[in-house]
């Protein structure tokens, strides 16, 4: 009984963890067991979609391989260098320009365009800071908690004229793209601008609250087609995944792979995007799924206190 107890009290605490987490995003409760939304999709996978394969696709260095086997080396960013210890970073030795990262969270970026965005100490100390933090505990993503953490250095994509290349994130369902976000930055580089379109590339009237700019309708990129083929191949087994990919002169590079698009936390408007993101992922059985989960399963995240 008392296993039981304990046993039920961690699931009553996270299950309440990532619904005030929602709600705060939101301003709305989440419907955990029959989600309709897709940000409530997010949090439903967070807490009852365990699948051992995921902490593969989440982890920035293990992915490579799987991205290789499935779609072909040509499709990596170049991988300068890697390992756990900030100290064994050849920062002295490697040309910019090239972006620092980890393998193990999102958002922990060091980008370095010249020699004068070198700084030894702090780019050690960060990368330091870096890899005490659980970014899986931290957002209760729980494929991320058992992903190794490292330090990863990568060469840094341009386009043609030295400018970031165009970032497209492409929704896949099932394997299926069904949406994609078009990213650019601006000429500050801090501004993005961002725009929402079907595979067939009509704009769709979409926006996400967190950018305010919202991009002028651009062509069809000229590799649309290749893009949407990695993608699918990528996405193929997984119900929901986020691949973004960039397009740069030499090809279609593929950046990083998503489970939990912006943890969930996103609103979009109108509205009812959400409702019609989410009507691409069925979860079908999600009530008997989840208590199959809580009965069987312990959830890797600890409850925050």
């Amino acid at each position: 009984m008392g296993v039981f107890r304990a046993r039920f009290g961690r699931w009553a605490a996270l299950i309440q963890q990532v619904r005030g987490d929602y709600v705060r995003a939101h301003g709305r409760p989440p419907s955990l067991l029959r989600p309709r939304r897709f940000t409530e999709k997010m949090q439903w996978r967070k807490l009852f979609e365990l699948r051992p394969a995921y902490a593969m696709l989440s982890d920035k260095l293990a992915v490579r391989g799987f991205v290789a086997s499935r779609v072909g080396e040509a499709h990596l960013i170049p991988l300068l260098w890697s390992g756990p210890d900030p100290a064994a970073m050849p920062l002295d030795r490697l040309a910019p320009p090239y972006v620092l990262k980890t393998s193990h969270a999102a958002g922990q970026v060091w980008v370095v365009h010249t020699e004068a965005d070198i700084d030894a100490a702090n780019m050690r100390e960060t990368a330091a800071r870096w890899l005490t933090h659980c970014h899986g505990t931290a957002m209760c993503e729980p494929a991320y908690v058992p992903v190794p953490r490292q330090l990863m250095i990568e060469r840094m994509l341009q386009g043609s004229g030295g400018e970031a290349p165009v970032e497209y994130k492409l929704f896949t369902f099932g394997g299926r793209v069904r949406v994609i976000l078009c990213l650019a930055v601006a000429e500050d580089r801090i501004a993005r601008q961002a725009a929402f379109y079907t595979p067939g590339w009509q704009r769709l009237p979409w926006r996400m609250t967190r950018v305010a700019v919202q991009e002028a309708d651009r062509p069809a990129p000229a590799r649309l087609g290749e893009m949407i083929r990695v993608a699918e191949c990528l996405g193929l087994g997984t119900p929901h995944l986020r691949v973004d990919l960039y397009d740069c002169d030499d090809g279609i590079r593929v950046g990083e792979l998503t489970l939990y698009t912006w943890s969930g936390h996103e609103p979009y408007r109108p509205e009812n995007v959400d409702f019609e993101l989410g009507a691409f992922w069925p979860l079908p059985l999600a009530p008997l799924r989840a208590a199959f989960t809580m009965a069987l399963k312990t959830h890797p995240v600890r409850p925050r206190n």
